[in-house]
């Protein structure tokens, strides 16, 4: 009886030998795509797309640090004009053009730009509007190998 226990639990830490983990390359140009954008989120040009976006009404949220409760603003998409609770900040020109990753400097300076050239949209049609950027990414890429070629 015991026995059949002990071959049981053998089993089982057999089955949960954990596998050899793939090591990750690491892509440093991901990594610093990421902490600028993370800086962007704190730009005072962003948030004055934001304000320029409230509707002046707020609704109830709970706080995830604190759990308390407090005032959130409605936001008005630039596009459709409906009613969010959430906008994502479009660049009109996108950061990246559509011939591609230039160089650190041009990314840096096309992603942070005056409030007038950016705008706030609702997540579908931020998703729409990037959607057709890459769309023309890819057709401006395979321009350019057809005429490398």
């Amino acid at each position: 009886m015991v026995t059949e226990k002990l071959r049981k639990m053998a089993k089982k830490k057999i089955a949960k030998v954990k596998k050899p983990r793939k090591i990750k390359k690491y892509n440093l140009k991901s990594r610093i795509t990421s902490a600028l954008r993370k800086v962007w989120r704190y730009y005072p040009e962003r948030t004055k797309v934001l304000k320029r976006c409230e509707t002046g009404e707020h609704y109830l949220k709970i706080s995830k640090g604190t759990g308390k409760e407090y005032k959130a603003p409605y936001y008005k998409c630039e596009e459709c004009g409906s009613k969010e609770e959430k906008i994502q900040i479009d660049h009109i020109d996108p950061i990246v053009n559509y011939n591609g990753f230039q160089d650190w400097n041009t990314y840096i300076q096309r992603m942070f730009i005056d409030s007038e050239y950016m705008r706030g949209l609702c997540k579908s049609c931020h998703s729409g509007v990037t959607l057709v950027q890459s769309e023309l990414r890819k057709k401006f890429k395979k321009a350019l190998t057809k005429i490398k070629k």
